[in-house]
């Protein structure tokens, strides 16, 4: 009986280092019109063995052949990206939209400002750097997705916000 306790114990001390050693994907989500508030933790490497072993659409996925000939200048300008200063990429105003996107620190930060709802997206580099290595045959492995979000930690990736509702991502 003790030796049994033991390995539980032993086994339930490794699931705690993992939990805490990895990246963790979290889902918030406010629907104040439905009165629900849904938080799903979620660690990054489940989603990983997900779209390697799950049954997914594609394992791969084709880019448009109009996207090829640009490929061989995507991995210099993402090594190119990373190096540069902060910069404004994009500013577009019109009436009640408002669309911007910069380079701040290691993110690109995408703000879309329509009226009352406002869209954010922070894409950091590395996440870029690591799509720009995956796509260079012209193809995307849907099992590389997930590894685009490795080493990225305590950043706001996605927030939307309406009236009604807010949906918010971590990765932590």
């Amino acid at each position: 009986m003790r030796s049994c306790l033991g390995i539980i114990g032993v086994l339930l001390a490794l699931a705690i280092v993992v939990a805490l050693s990895t990246s963790w994907v979290v889902v918030y989500v406010d629907d104040r019109e439905e009165g629900i508030k849904v938080l799903i933790p979620a660690p990054v490497f489940l989603a990983d063995i997900a779209l390697h072993i799950g049954d997914v659409y594609a394992d791969e996925v084709d880019l448009p052949p109009e996207a090829e000939e640009f490929l061989p200048l995507l991995l210099p300008l993402v090594e190119e990206l990373v190096q540069a200063p902060d910069f404004e990429l994009l500013h577009v105003e019109e009436s009640d939209l408002d669309v911007s996107i910069r380079k701040t620190g290691n993110l690109f930060d995408i703000s879309v400002v329509d009226g009352d709802q406002v869209v954010r997206v922070k894409v950091p580099v590395s996440a870029l750097d690591r799509a720009a290595r995956a796509v260079g045959d012209g193809r995307l492995e849907i099992g590389e997705l997930a590894g685009m979000l490795h080493g990225i930690s305590r950043t706001q990736v996605v927030n939307v916000s309406m009236p009604d509702q807010d949906v918010r991502v971590w990765i932590w």
